[in-house]
This record gives C-alpha cells, structure tokens and sequence, in this order.
C-alpha cells in the first residue's frame, strides 16, 4: 500500500544482533544487511519519512557499542533504549530532512 501524501512515518531499522544470535536463529549477516538498506531505500521514496539507522547509531561499524545490548546478543539495553529514544525525540518532520 502507498503512504497518503504528509504522512509522516518514522521507520526504526534492524537494530544490531550479536553473530552468536544470528547463528542460533538461521539468520545470515547479509540478510540483516539487506533488510536495513532496502527500509532506508523505502523511507528515501516518501518526503515524510525519516529512516532511523539503528545499525550505524549502535555500532562501531561491525559490532554492537559496548553496553547497548543485552547479554542475550539482541535485546537492547536501558542505554541502548536511551539512545533510541533519543533519536526518536529528534525527528522533525516540521523543518524537513
């Protein structure tokens, strides 16, 4: 379905999961990969809507920042959940991107 015109819509990315969860589950890298650039490319088409990159803002290019995961490899943490409330309180769909 297409998104009414001004609608805005936030849309929150994958956000980082240990390789140990991604292995027990089945779930290979590259698909985590590919869904966080096909939602950004998503997002790109629609003027309201703004991408939050879950993957860039919580790791270090390859893995999670220290303490913004659980131990279990894919729960965030109460600073992993700051940071994401943080970039949540952020969008402006006002001034635009």
């Amino acid at each position: 379905r297409k998104i009414p015109a001004g609608v805005p819509v936030t849309l929150v990315g994958v956000p980082p999961i240990s390789d140990r969860a991604l292995q027990e589950q089945g779930i290979p890298r590259v698909a985590v990969d590919r869904a966080t650039r096909n939602a950004a490319f998503a997002c790109s088409r629609h003027e309201a809507c703004r991408f939050i990159d879950m993957q860039a803002m919580l790791t270090d290019g390859s893995r999670a920042r220290p303490g913004v995961l659980e131990d279990d490899g894919v729960h965030l943490t109460a600073s992993g959940y700051r940071l994401l409330i943080d970039a949540l309180n952020d969008v402006d769909f006002v001034a635009g991107r």
